[in-house]
């Protein structure tokens, strides 16, 4: 087994994938073909984290379960190596984490790595289910007044923790409510599905390139602008370009409560704004004068809805939640 992996390295490390012949079928299978995530992969769960081979933790709605992989730990980080090859993934000690979308025994998945260069005794490894279903917009609470202020073209953020539904609500909101608009969707991954053909998507994983993709979107004659997620730099076009008379923006951002949505919105704009002389209530009253309304959820359910009116040393909002 040793030596066959030593083999396997040896071609990797030349810049070639491991010859099929050469080595035996069922490690081949697990190398190549994941056969020993396939009884997991076939479950519903939203997320895998491979720490080790004798330690997988699979979260599905909120609960986790560990499970112990039936495969050696350098097989299984030969395994994550062949499919870095495969799908053109620079991953390694410069270039410790990545995020791509794969394609793994016909379904589509979010795999992130993060490399024991980090400080981790083994690397880790992470795959999040693509969704592929559509929930009804009436399965969440105060749908309707979302849709209702989706269609007066308010700008919306949506925060929560990861995993609480977030992406999936702005999914189903665009394929209920806008069958007819140019929608350009920007997204590190792609996570929100194509369902029209005159829907236009900007997709990279490198932050440099959304932020031009932001930039380049106002060139464009279009009804809504959606980023999938603001994370870095593309936070400073993004919210720049709300000040052009295009209406209807929308992403999402990782956040602990919807108030706490726009002081981390004002510290990421200040932050990349790459100005040392941008204060932070300037930062804060721009940011309150293009978001309108922000959405927190929790769970996979809308929790929280305010409307933001203004700033003044404080963010002056209304909740709208907060009486239903």
């Amino acid at each position: 087994m040793n030596e066959v992996i030593e083999k396997m390295y040896s071609r990797l490390n030349l810049g070639l994938l491991p010859e099929k012949d050469l080595i035996p079928l069922r490690i081949y299978q697990d190398c190549f073909e994941f056969q020993f995530l396939a009884e997991i992969l076939k479950s519903d769960f939203e997320e895998l984290v491979i720490h080790h081979s004798n330690l997988a933790s699979l979260r599905t709605n909120n609960i986790k379960s560990y499970h112990q992989l039936d495969i050696s730990q350098k097989l299984l980080e030969l395994t994550f190596e062949i499919l870095c090859m495969k799908n053109k993934i620079t991953w390694n000690v410069s270039c410790p984490f990545v995020s791509k979308k794969i394609t793994l025994l016909g379904s589509e998945y979010r795999v992130s790595l993060l490399h024991k260069s980090t400080g981790s005794k083994n690397h880790k490894y992470f795959l999040r289910k693509k969704i592929k279903k559509y929930f009804p917009l009436e399965s969440y609470q105060y749908s309707d007044k979302i849709v209702e202020l989706f269609k007066k073209r308010k700008n919306i953020m949506f925060s929560g923790a990861s995993s609480s539904g977030k992406t999936s609500f702005m999914q189903s909101l665009l394929q209920s409510t806008c069958p007819n608009e140019d929608v350009l969707i920007i997204e590190d991954t792609n996570e929100i599905l194509p369902v029209h053909d005159h829907w236009t998507f900007l997709t990279s994983s490198n932050a440099e390139e959304l932020m031009k993709y932001c930039s380049y979107s106002l060139r464009m004659y279009l009804d809504r602008i959606i980023l999938g997620e603001i994370r870095s730099i593309e936070i400073y076009p993004f919210i720049l370009s709300m000040n052009t008379g295009l209406k209807g923006f929308m992403s999402t951002l990782h956040a602990n409560s919807a108030l706490d949505t726009m002081h981390r919105l004002g510290i990421l704009f200040e932050f990349y704004s790459q100005s040392n002389t941008l204060k932070f209530e300037t930062v804060m009253k721009l940011i309150c004068s293009q978001i309108d309304f922000v959405v927190y959820m929790e769970d996979k359910q809308v929790k929280e809805i305010i409307e933001v009116l203004n700033y003044d040393q404080r963010v002056i909002y209304k909740n709208i939640t907060s009486s239903s």
